[in-house]
This record gives C-alpha cells, structure tokens and sequence, in this order.
C-alpha cells in the first residue's frame, strides 16, 4: 500500500503526542531539529506540518521557545486522521461545462472526507503563474489545473513535475511536461462528429475553430475532424475549414457571414459555444433557414431556450461530470503515493433532434 505523503505522516506523529498528553498544561512538542533527524526531512516540511496543526487549532507557537500543544485545545481521544486539502485552479465557473468538472471533483472529495478549495485565474497567464507559485508552497496536499488558452511551459510547473508533486492537468496536456492528464478525447470525438453528419445526409461541413495553436484541445479537434473528412467525405478541401484569428466579436461575425457568402453550399456549422451567439447573428443576417439549410452544431449546453428553439442544433455534450470525478481521483491517488503518470480520455456525446426539447 502506498506510503503517507511526508508532511502527513509528521503531522500524525504530532497528533499522536498531542493526544497523549493533551491534558499536561504547558506541554512543549518536539523542535523542528528533533523532528528533521528523526523523518530525514528538512525543516519547511516540519514547518508545514506544524503550520496546518496551528492553523486547525492543536498548536501554538511562542516565539523563541518552540511549539506548544493549545491549552484549549478540544481534540478527541485516539487517533485523529489528517483531513486532506485539494485546490482546483480554473479559468471561470462561468459555463456548465465547467461547472460539471467541479461538481465531479466535489464528488469524489466528498466521498473522501476530502476539502477542496478553487481559485480563479479569469483567463490570465500572470494570476495563473502567481496562484500556481503559491499553491507549490503552500498547505494543499494536490492541485488540479485546467489550464487557460494559449499554454505555456514555465518554471513553476516544472517544478510541480520535478518535485512530482501532487498534480493533474485538465482538458489540455502541456506539451514537454510529464503530467497526468484527465480531458474529452477530442481527437475522436471530432471523428463521431462527422461520422453523425455523415450519416445523416450533410455533405459540407464547416468547422469554426481558434488556430491550433491556441491549446492542444484544439490541434486535436482539428487533426480528428481533417481524418474524419478523409474517412467518410474522402478529401479535405479548404471550405470545410474556418480558422478565426481573433475572438473580437466584429472581426468573428464579418469572418462568419463572408464565409457563408463564399461558401453557401455550406450545410453543417461546428462551432465552440464562444462562437455561437455570433454565428447565429451573421446566420440570421443573411437570411440562411435553420435547420433546413444550415445544420449548427455547438460544442457544450451554453445556449438558452430561445436561442435553441431558433437554431435547433446538433449538441456535442463533454463529460464534464467524470473529467472532474477522474482528475480528483488522480490527484488522491499521487498524494497517497501512486506517482505513476494517468491519462484518461473521454468520449461525446451527440444530442440530436430526438432528444432535444424545443
């Protein structure tokens, strides 16, 4: 069985000589030099166990004189076991997307008696740097990181694979770093996609996407689509493709509606829901019948009823639910010692004219 993290088990050694003489007034704990010889551990993580003991009320430091156990402290008798804290860093809790992935990772916390704490980085390389930086020093057990667009190698998360410190990596892997990584199979799920159109009789679908550049999710969306095409339209042309340059929302819907000018044998529209509120705006400008002769097709739920009983699309539904449930499983299985590298990917699903309510 996997060993205690470190600074766990110096914390239950702790708690094991704060139960036994939690009733002797005045009774000092162990020093950091004491406890450094005996774990072979340096003193920040002695300082850290110590710190989460202060901080849960068991402890109290006096400056010059060393650790004391709290005279009011009102542990129960035995063992207490160490409550395990994880950090879930997002870019927004905005979409149901993303509100799944954290319903999912409080699931599983709830099961194991785990608290979880979320911080936002509102879509920013600076505030995801800087609550990634403290996050490595900090009391969390583990870290799950959605990561925002644009990713990036730096030296904090090189850290947290050098040090193989408790992490798992949502939605997108980040190319030269050896982490776990738990997201949708966006490879595939592109390839049903155009299986389903395919199927159902469309013969020129568009797909309206960021440059792959802009995060691996996409270059894989893409590459699947192109192999989707290949398998059952057998060509790529230039047509079935839209790279957007920028999410400007001018430069998005004149970028739309000269596109299906160009192209107006143009009969399925994938767009990520960001586009689709813009795509229905150049769509409803030129007059194009939805969806008797444009299909669109919108990754995720984030449209409203009135919006779905205009434009009655196809909808690609991420697992959001077990991406969260798996990523914190991840996280719990590292901390307790399983430092083997995981990725999981999961598939979509298509939600069609039969199950939509319009």
């Amino acid at each position: 069985m996997p060993q205690m993290k470190l600074c766990d088990q110096i914390r239950q050694e702790l708690l094991d000589i704060i139960n036994a003489n939690r009733n002797i007034k005045g009774y000092k704990l162990p020093s950091e030099r004491m406890l450094s010889i005996k774990f072979n551990a340096s003193r920040p993580s002695i300082r850290v166990a110590y710190q989460k003991l202060i901080k849960q009320g068991y402890v109290e430091v006096v400056h010059g004189k060393g650790y004391f156990i709290k005279n009011d402290n009102k542990s129960a008798k035995g063992k207490e076991r160490i409550k395990l804290q994880m950090l879930f860093i997002a870019p927004s809790l905005k979409t149901a997307f993303m509100q799944q992935i954290y319903s999912g990772i409080m699931e599983f916390c709830e099961k194991n008696d785990i608290d979880v704490s979320i911080k936002i980085t509102e879509e920013t390389l600076k505030k995801e740097k800087q609550i990634l930086e403290l996050a490595f020093y900090s009391n969390y057990d583990g870290v799950i990181l959605f990561p925002i667009d644009n990713e990036y190698y730096n030296e904090t998360l090189l850290k947290f694979s050098i040090s193989k410190y408790p992490l798992v990596i949502i939605d997108r892997y980040l190319k030269a770093l050896n982490l776990s990584l738990v997201s949708t199979d966006n490879y595939n799920a592109m390839i049903d996609v155009i299986k389903y159109l395919y199927t159902k009789g469309y013969k020129n679908p568009v797909f309206v996407t960021h440059e792959s550049s802009l995060a691996t999710a996409v270059e894989e969306r893409i590459n699947g689509y192109n192999s989707g095409l290949l398998k059952y339209y057998g060509s790529v042309k230039n047509s079935n493709l839209l790279i957007l340059k920028s999410n400007n929302r001018d430069y998005v819907y004149k970028s739309i509606k000269d596109f299906l000018q160009k192209n107006p044998e143009t009969d399925a529209l994938i767009v990520t829901d960001v586009y689709l509120s813009t795509a229905h705006s150049a769509i409803t400008e030129l007059h194009i019948p939805t969806p008797e002769q444009l299909r669109v097709v919108v990754f995720d739920n984030e449209i409203s009823f009135a919006e779905r009983k205009a434009i009655r699309p196809y909808i690609i539904e991420q697992d959001g639910k077990n991406i969260g449930y798996y990523a914190a499983r991840y996280v719990y299985q590292q901390i307790r010692g399983d430092k083997q590298i995981q990725i999981k990917k999961f598939p979509i699903k298509i939600i069609g004219d039969e199950k939509n309510e319009y």
